[in-house]
């Protein structure tokens, strides 16, 4: 059974707690020293000592709330269990920050929203009038029948928010993404809700809340991680160049550019500028990247947008990236326009320039929407169009904050159409067979069929498939419509397609097990 453990380190003069740690050990919510108010009567302690939802089984939502003043040097922390696989009509919030006890009627807040339609973690700031999601994280992480799981946020005292995540199977937390906010936040309140349906009434388990003030040293680890307490070089031509547009985005998602720091300098976004180019050679309105110092390390990338979370809502974003939402930024054109990147220290000196086309798309792309532009060659000049093409579609048409699908950094001087593909692995864990390759040059499109031994084309694994400059396709132990294949030789015909127009063709036998 586990000891009480309920204690409270500071008291401010009005009486609203500071830190706090409740384990429910008490098997009390109400007349003690940490006093949950709210929907007491949908709450239970039950026999493990957990705090549990037992609410009416009907649709609804309930909440908890407890008075706590700490907002910036602090660290959040709970285990938290949901018996279901969350969805947009089940899902929790944990508010950090409440300007209310009453946390449906909140004016300002600060909450982690845990599942919802993304199955994900999202840090979302409340200021009365809307909500601006600050951090996005991994979509479908959640996408379980039953999960359990420790949560911890760290707002460190210069605006730097981290959330992280671990699964009770796993072993370290997870960094679901971290963001840097200039405005001040107050708080009176910390809370939880539950949103729920009927047959999920009682299936909402928390338990070990602790909120803390973050020690000098877990301070400083965030201050220098983030270079918060670093003074970054000035950026200087050629420095920082657009290395990946998506100029015409999906409906479902937002423009976004994403820059390079190719120098081997520590570089302050503050100085930076973006605007496009008019007819007339002049320079349209000017927008600041950011007001803050944000440190672009070397060989490190930026995206840049006005929603950050439908960027990652629709592409494989990575937690670790660094991402800036920019309340407006440089109208990008359809179908071609000129972008600039200025140095606001030194009279708007321009440190990249692109005059980008839709044209530069690949040939094998038709429809242009929802694939970005990336750069081949971040060394190569910006303005060459042999050192853009299409993202490729194994990308998802779009990799914002890491490497390019299409990058080369050092192309040799062979055909363009040169390939190697490994004899087929199987993967025993997925059921599939892995087909690698490589090219030396970009644009390549393939066309690959399996056949069985007699000639019989059994399945067709790529059909005029934009490939990247190496990867993998993959195809399963089946004929496509689910049937198992038989076991014995069969052959892989691939044909390559480059952008010149030259075919080359390859037959491959593959022993299927």
């Amino acid at each position: 059974m586990k000891k009480f453990i309920l204690w409270v380190l500071f008291l401010v003069p009005t009486c609203v707690f500071s830190q706090f740690r409740d384990d429910f050990s008490d098997k009390k919510l109400t007349g003690r020293i940490v006093n949950w108010t709210g929907n007491i009567e949908n709450f239970i302690v039950n026999p493990e000592l957990q705090l549990q939802l037992n609410a009416p089984k009907e649709n609804g939502k309930s909440f908890l709330a407890t008075t706590s003043s700490l907002s910036e040097n602090t660290v959040w922390e709970c285990w938290i269990k949901f018996g279901f696989n969350p969805s947009s009509s089940n899902y929790a919030k944990i508010y950090l920050t409440s300007n209310s006890g009453e946390l449906n009627e909140s004016t300002g807040s600060l909450f982690v929203r845990i599942g919802h339609t993304n199955k994900n973690f999202c840090l979302i700031m409340n200021d009365g009038n809307s909500e601006k999601v600050l951090i996005t994280g991994l979509k479908d992480r959640l996408n379980k029948s039953s999960f359990s799981f420790k949560m911890k946020v760290l707002f460190s005292k210069k605006g730097r928010l981290e959330l992280y995540s671990k699964l009770d199977e796993e072993t370290d937390y997870t960094l679901e993404g971290n963001t840097l906010i200039e405005k001040s936040i107050r708080s009176s309140h910390f809370g939880l809700l539950c949103q729920y349906t009927s047959t999920r009434s009682t299936l909402f388990y928390f338990d070990n809340i602790e909120v803390r003030e973050m020690s000098e040293d877990e301070n400083k680890f965030c201050d220098q991680k983030y270079g918060d307490d670093q003074q970054g070089e000035i950026p200087e031509p050629s420095d920082i160049v657009f290395n990946e547009i998506m100029f015409n985005a999906p409906s479902e998602s937002q423009e976004y550019i994403e820059l390079y720091n190719r120098s081997k300098k520590s570089l302050d976004l503050k100085y930076l500028n973006l605007t496009t180019r008019k007819s007339d050679g002049s320079l349209n309105k000017s927008y600041p990247i950011t007001v803050n110092t944000i440190i672009l390390e070397p060989e490190e990338y930026v995206v840049i947008s006005r929603n950050i979370d439908a960027v990652c809502s629709y592409f494989p974003c990575r937690s670790s990236s660094l991402m800036i939402e920019m309340s407006s930024t440089p109208i990008l054109n359809n179908t071609g326009g000129d972008l600039v990147l200025t140095n606001n220290y030194n009279n708007e000196e321009i440190i990249d320039e692109f005059v980008y086309s839709e044209k530069m798309h690949s040939e094998a792309i038709k429809d242009k929407k929802g694939v970005s532009l990336e750069r081949i060659n971040p060394d190569k000049e910006t303005n060459n169009p042999d050192n853009w093409t299409s993202a490729t579609a194994l990308s998802g048409f779009g990799t914002p904050g890491y490497i390019n699908s299409q990058y080369l950094k050092n192309p040799n001087t062979g055909t363009g159409n040169e390939l190697y593909i490994i004899y087929p692995e199987f993967h025993l864990g997925n059921n599939q067979y892995e087909i690698r390759y490589h090219f030396d040059k970009p644009g390549n499109r393939c066309r690959i069929l399996l056949f069985d031994i007699m000639g019989r084309m059994i399945n067709q694994i790529a059909n005029n498939e934009l490939l990247g400059m190496e990867g993998s396709l993959y195809f399963y132990n089946n004929d496509g419509s689910g049937k198992r294949l038989q076991s014995g030789i069969h052959i892989i015909y691939a044909e390559i397609y480059s952008d010149d127009g030259k075919i080359k063709r390859h037959k491959i036998p593959v022993i299927i097990k």
